[in-house]
Parts: structure tokens; C-alpha cells; sequence
């Protein structure tokens, strides 16, 4: 094996180490993502029930806070999710280029 064949195994196990973590920390967002999603869901069922009670105005003002939390929550889970997009696509990029190195080595 030469110096630089050795070189490329080392980069291509690293790059597998790198992969495997990136599919942990991608499985982490997807887990926190569909928790704020039911959380999300759970919320808006509880303002429907509270915009019921129309005549208290201390449920009015309660209304529209929660109903503002929840566009902020909106917006974070769809940043989320794009982060777990993102780090999807990076995986997918990052196996294959794994499987051009370990190509690359058979065929050295």
C-alpha cells in the first residue's frame, strides 16, 4: 500500500465518522421537530377551545398571545425542518463521496 493510498483510507474513515454523526444529530432534529409539531397541533386545539369562551376578556387577551406563540412556533419548526433537509442532503452528499474514495482505493 503506498503512502497516499493510506492516506485516502485514513480521510475515508473519517469521513465515515463524520457521516455517522451527522446521522445522529439528524435524527435528534427530526425527533425535536415532530415534538414542536404535536406540541404545535395540542396548542391549537386548547386556542379553539378557549375562543369558545368569547365573553371573558381576560380569554380574548390569552387568545392572541397564544395564537402569536404559535406563528413564532410555526416559524421554528419550519427552520428546523429545513435544518434537517439540509443535513439530510449533506449526508447524501457526503456517503457518496465515501463511496468514490473506497472506489478509488479498490482500484489503485
Amino acid at each position: 500500500m503506498t503512502a497516499s493510498s493510506s492516506i485516502q483510507v485514513k480521510l475515508t474513515g473519517l469521513v465515515k465518522q463524520e457521516v455517522e454523526k451527522d446521522v445522529v444529530m439528524e435524527k435528534k432534529l427530526r425527533k425535536v421537530c415532530l415534538e414542536l409539531i404535536e406540541a404545535y397541533k395540542n396548542r391549537r386545539k386548547e386556542i379553539r377551545k378557549l375562543e369558545k369562551r368569547t365573553s371573558d376578556h381576560f380569554v380574548e387577551g390569552a387568545v392572541r398571545m397564544l395564537k402569536k406563540v404559535q406563528d413564532r412556533d410555526w416559524e421554528r419548526i419550519m427552520r428546523l425542518q429545513i435544518m434537517v433537509n439540509q443535513s439530510d442532503i449533506s449526508i447524501k452528499e457526503k456517503n457518496f463521496c465515501v463511496g468514490n474514495m473506497e472506489l478509488s482505493i479498490v482500484l489503485d
